[in-house]
């Protein structure tokens, strides 16, 4: 949204490069930011959409341009701005902790998510709905999954999926992504 991300697709792999300013997918009044740079199409009804996230540079501690040191990629599913799901890979700098994030914002106030490690190697996100309900999961190895427990979300049948990234740090910030998958059901 802001115009300053770039994005390239080479062989599959998609890479989206933020500068070292602040880009976020949050719209609660401590964050109040969507400028994140995302690739979205629309989806409707019952739907499955996968993706592999690379890994990448942890953010050094101290490097934040907001609250913290973080860094994000992954899926999002998009209603409007105040009304959207995103599956992170994420990392945060001042704990060097290293995560999958799933974060449900809904009128504008996030109502739930959840966090668990993963290892810095390939992380696959995964993300269906079937018949409204929504599942989460993640892997390291794209065959044997973890699902992500996470509280309900309504959101109309018709729906913009695709991948995101978020950078609240000063330094560059150029995620990867490859095996993007988006399947109507």
């Amino acid at each position: 949204p802001d115009g300053d991300c770039k994005f390239v697709e080479e062989k599959g792999k998609v890479t989206i490069t933020i500068p070292g300013t602040y880009h976020d997918l949050n719209p609660t009044p401590a964050f109040n930011n969507l400028s994140s740079p995302r690739i979205l199409q629309e989806m409707e009804g019952d739907f499955l959409i996968q993706v592999r996230i690379l890994p990448y540079l942890r953010p050094k501690a101290n490097t934040s341009t907001k609250i913290h040191s973080y860094v994000g990629a992954g899926l999002l599913v998009w209603h409007d701005g105040n009304n959207f799901i995103r599956l992170l890979r994420a990392a945060n700098g001042e704990s060097g902790f290293l995560f999958s994030s799933v974060e449900i914002f809904k009128d504008g106030k996030y109502v739930g998510g959840q966090n668990a490690q993963v290892e810095d190697k390939d992380t696959y996100l995964r993300l269906e709905r079937q018949k409204g309900k929504f599942t989460f999961s993640v892997s390291q190895d794209g065959r044997k999954w973890s699902d992500v427990p996470t509280p309900h979300i309504e959101l109309p049948k018709k729906l913009k999926v695709g991948v995101a990234a978020v950078n609240s740090t000063t330094n560059v910030f150029a995620p990867q992504f490859e095996e993007f998958k988006p399947t109507k059901k």
